[in-house]
């Protein structure tokens, strides 16, 4: 009777652990559901300025690395830095300083911008001292 009543008090506790990594593993999915949603808003939003891209203009000042700056009629435009060291810079377009950016040590950056001035000239990255 002990040996039967152990038997299945120890199948009742593999249940509740199985039902507990189930309810565990339904959890991660909804939670990977609601980041993959956040995500594809997001690249929806980025495809639907880039769609508006008029001007892409290249951005000087850098040692290493590269960076662009995508505009649209508005005035928005869309900053990316490519392989450019950590630090902060001085986005600046025609010699006035629009913006601050910092780049992580991946050396990847993508900026929006709302404001930038009409028929910009030229844009440039400077290291902040």
């Amino acid at each position: 009777m002990v040996v039967f009543l152990f038997l299945w008090a120890w199948r009742e506790l593999g249940i509740r652990v199985a039902v507990e990594r189930n309810a565990s593993g339904e959890a991660e999915v909804r939670l990977a559901s609601h980041v993959i949603g956040n995500l594809t808003n997001q690249l929806t939003k980025i495809d639907n300025e880039l769609a508006n891209v008029t001007n892409v203009y290249p951005v000087a000042g850098l040692q290493k690395g590269s960076a662009r700056v995508f505009t649209d009629p508005q005035g928005r435009g869309l900053v990316v830095i490519s392989n450019t060291p950590k630090g902060t810079y001085d986005l600046k377009a025609d010699g006035q300083t629009i913006a601050m950016v910092d780049v992580p040590k991946s050396g990847q950056k993508t900026v929006m911008l709302d404001h930038l001035p009409a028929q910009p000239k030229a844009f440039t990255l400077t290291a902040r001292q």
